[in-house]
């Protein structure tokens, strides 16, 4: 008893201690800009041999470049929904269903939130809108320069999505600056081969010259493609530099990601892709896949992510994986406020100090996407594997080996414990993943027929 005094008395002092105080929020500006439809391998700072991205290049220099980063899903709606709320998908959403938001829990919090974008799907009324005081659709300089200029003592939170480089690829001249150069060659094969499966009969010289016909045409686009991109990089310059005459880019955070990437004639066209008219199939720019949404290769979900900023070190390049879940813990973190509610992602400010101190870095063990049609998982050795979500449909399994096949080009056979990794990550997916409440997934027509001009309804 003598010697459980002490402690019993130590134990009532350390309940009567005052709490330690809660640190205050960093109330800076904080500025998201997402650039639609933009694949990291045609970023420059990502090893694109074409200067598309001088901007982001710049940004990148200042503060942390994740190197690799996976989308949510490969088109729009669901992965805006997936980056705002921190949350998996499992399915295709057109709204944003009743959680939480960053911009609602930026602004309980005591931010003033605006919102500029371009993009149909996204359009007031949607709930992407939730949470912003201002949340504007296309807005010219008269609505985005007052907004960042306005004297309100309250931190800033700007959010900005532009459209570009999503098709069609129309660069204004000043940015329609590369020209077309050769297709790869082994793409060429694989267009000769499938016309050659699908037309026995036809003339080998006919078939050559369809296929150069074809690889002049996706050359020039592919250029315009690029164009839009650094067009789209121009767009974050103005941005950035409105910001800095505001005098509010010196302590603002600033982030810039991308929803997915975008499909460049690299893959067949998924048979659940397919219209009933199997006629489509006959042309090579239709026969394999351009732009995006169904498929979840690793040109429509890997994507780029930049931060830089107060708490973020400076010229790092942080390996991953990571995903766009992460971007509102990370942002969260630096700063210092909780969580907007249950959350998938992981704040990347651990890694961002262990990389700026040479030490290593943990980033996922893997990483997932989704679309109506298809789920993927990848490790971060590079296996991967994509299923159907209907087992009996058309389309089968696929699995790739990205160490030796980055372009997903050969199927492969996984090791039995990779492969069981992959598809309990995949049925974790299933089970766990945010899915519409009903009446979550209807739209209006405008907006479905703006869907259909954009090709993500009837292509």
């Amino acid at each position: 008893m003598g010697r459980a005094l002490p402690a019993l008395l130590l134990l009532l002092a350390a309940c009567g201690a005052e709490p330690e105080p809660t640190p205050e929020p960093a109330r800076r500006d904080v500025v998201l800009i997402v650039l639609d439809t933009l694949r990291a391998d045609h970023v420059s700072c990502y090893g694109y041999d074409r200067e598309t991205t001088p901007t982001l290049d710049a940004l990148a220099a200042r503060g942390v470049r994740v190197e690799d980063v996976t989308a949510q899903s490969s088109w729009t709606g669901p992965s805006m929904v997936s980056l705002f709320l921190s949350r998996h998908v499992a399915a295709d959403f057109v709204r944003m269903p009743p959680h939480t938001t960053l911009a609602e829990h930026l602004s309980a919090h005591g931010w003033r939130t605006v919102g500029f974008q371009d993009n149909i799907l996204l359009a007031p009324g949607t709930g992407y809108d939730r949470g912003f005081e201002l949340y504007a659709m296309e807005p010219g300089p008269d609505v985005i320069l007052p907004a960042l200029h306005d004297d309100d003592p309250r931190p800033l939170f700007a959010y900005f999505h532009f459209v570009g480089p999503h098709d069609p690829w129309e660069p204004v001249p000043q940015y329609d600056v590369f020209e077309p150069r050769p297709v790869d060659p082994a793409l060429r094969e694989a267009y000769a081969a499938h016309l050659h499966e699908r037309f026995p009969a036809r003339p080998p010289e006919a078939i050559e010259a369809e296929v150069d016909a074809a690889c002049a045409e996706m050359s020039r686009q592919i250029a315009l493609y690029d164009g839009d991109v650094l067009q789209a990089d121009a767009k974050v310059a103005y941005v950035l530099g409105a910001l800095d005459r505001a005098g509010r880019l010196d302590d603002a955070l600033v982030i810039v990601a991308a929803d997915h990437g975008e499909a460049l004639w690299e893959h067949p066209v998924a048979e659940l892709a397919y219209e009933t008219d199997d006629s489509r199939r006959d042309d090579l720019l239709t026969a394999f896949k351009r732009t995006h949404n169904t498929l979840l290769y690793e040109a429509l979900t890997r994507v780029p992510l930049l931060l830089a900023g107060p708490g973020v070190p400076e010229g790092v390049v942080l390996p991953g994986p990571a995903e766009n879940v992460d971007i509102v813990p990370t942002l969260l973190d630096l700063l210092g406020l909780p969580p907007a509610g249950p959350a998938d992602g992981r704040s990347l400010v651990p890694s961002m100090e262990a990389a700026a101190a040479g030490r290593p870095t943990a980033g996922r063990r893997v990483v997932v996407s989704n679309t109506d049609q298809f789920r993927a998982a990848r490790t971060a050795e590079g296996d991967k594997l994509i299923l159907p979500a209907d087992p009996s449909g058309p389309d089968g399994p696929l699995a790739f080996r990205l160490a030796d096949d980055p372009r997903e080009r050969r199927p492969a056979v996984l090791p039995q414990p990779e492969l069981a990794r992959l598809l309990e990550a995949l049925e974790r997916l299933r089970a766990q993943g945010l899915r519409p409440e009903q009446g979550e997934d209807l739209i209006d027509e405008e907006t479905a027929e703006r869907m259909r001009q954009l090709g993500y309804l009837g292509r």
